[in-house]
């Protein structure tokens, strides 16, 4: 501000640039601004449309209902799908005001996480799982015997009949309970899925399990009872009159989960098995067709009863048997006889054979 001559205020402004770090510009204007307001001048101000996007109406209409239908019943729609039909709805109408690619990522942002918020499983609560229903419900597993989940898969070996000829890959149809993660029952067959199958299976999980020497066990199975809640996909054979028809005979409730990785506890089940049990056997294909070993068919030589034994024997001595590390310190049978609630009320067999 003192008087000088042109020289010696340009090299006094490019020393005050040089200390603020800032364009020789930007010094001359705030010293404008210092002239005309005085240090009021530097206050920081909020910008008055802040937090309100700067779209057309018209353009935040089309992006959030695209979106909305985008993602209804069991469609899915991520935003850069969205930005992209804004992209062609303007161009179709020769329109130069559609928003960028980061206006339409964060205009979306809130409901993006509302939607995540809703579809996401509330899992682990602490030391609870809570598990969450088609309908919207939360069934927070508290004790043994309270939830079971059922599920099918096709099981990754080959198996052969009694003259050695090549049958196929059975379908396995296993009961887990939820709280103590133990295996309750299974049903193992080539029959396809259907209600009958998970009636049988349910059947082995409800009455306690006997097995005689030719197994070779060293611990007895030990689970057996009646849930409260059966919990499931919504596939046709569990959506089956005939098992709607069982849950009121037996007094459970049955629950469709709301998405597929719900079911997660059935599904680590079945990979556990696979990679524990199933990968050291005769006729293991492995999950991927394209990666088969050369010679699983050749190699093939269990029949059906063969890898029955095989099943109760890993599931009663080793998978019942081991520790979960999300359980603590107890095996899962353990954990279940611990968890129950009461002693299991069991139907008679003829009440079952009504049922199932």
């Amino acid at each position: 501000m003192e008087p000088c001559d042109r020289k010696t205020y340009s090299q006094r402004l490019q020393e005050a640039a040089v200390r603020l770090g800032k364009s020789k510009r930007t010094v001359r204007r705030w010293l404008q601004r210092w002239q005309r307001e005085g240090l009021v001048a530097f206050q920081t101000r909020g910008r008055a449309d802040k937090g309100v996007p700067r779209i057309p109406p018209d353009w935040q209409e089309f992006i959030l209902k695209t979106y909305e239908q985008g993602n209804r019943g069991g469609k899915r729609m991520s935003v850069a799908q969205v930005y992209l039909q804004v992209r062609l709805k303007a161009q179709q109408e020769g329109r130069d005001d559609a928003p960028g690619r980061t206006t339409v990522y964060n205009f979306l942002s809130p409901y993006v996480r509302k939607q995540n918020q809703s579809l996401r499983s509330p899992g682990w609560k602490g030391s609870r799982l809570v598990l969450k229903t088609r309908d919207g419900q939360e069934l927070a597993v508290e004790f043994s015997n309270q939830v079971w989940q059922c599920d099918h898969t096709k099981l990754d070996i080959l198996l052969v009949d009694e003259t050695g000829e090549l049958l196929g890959r059975p379908w396995l149809t296993a009961v887990a309970d939820a709280y103590s993660r133990c295996w309750m029952g299974f049903y193992l067959g080539f029959d396809a899925p259907s209600s009958a199958v998970v009636a049988l299976a349910l059947r082995h999980a409800i009455l306690p399990k006997r097995y005689g020497p030719e197994y070779g066990l060293h611990h007895e199975w030990g689970t057996y009872g009646v849930p409260k809640y059966l919990y499931t996909d919504s596939s046709k054979d569990f959506r089956s009159q005939h098992l709607q028809q069982i849950g009121v005979q037996l007094g459970f409730v049955h629950q469709l989960r709301r998405q597929p990785a719900d079911g997660g506890i059935v599904e680590r089940l079945f990979k556990t098995l696979n990679t524990q049990l199933l990968a050291t056997l005769p006729g293991y294909t492995g999950p991927n067709v394209q990666e088969r070993p050369a010679n699983a068919e050749k190699d093939a030589c269990l029949m059906l009863r063969d890898l029955e034994r095989l099943l109760v024997r890993y599931i009663v001595d080793v998978y019942n048997q081991t520790v979960d590390a999300r359980l603590g310190d107890q095996t899962r049978f353990q954990r279940w006889e611990s968890g129950l609630a009461e002693v299991p009320q069991l139907p008679t067999e003829r009440e079952l054979d009504l049922c199932l």
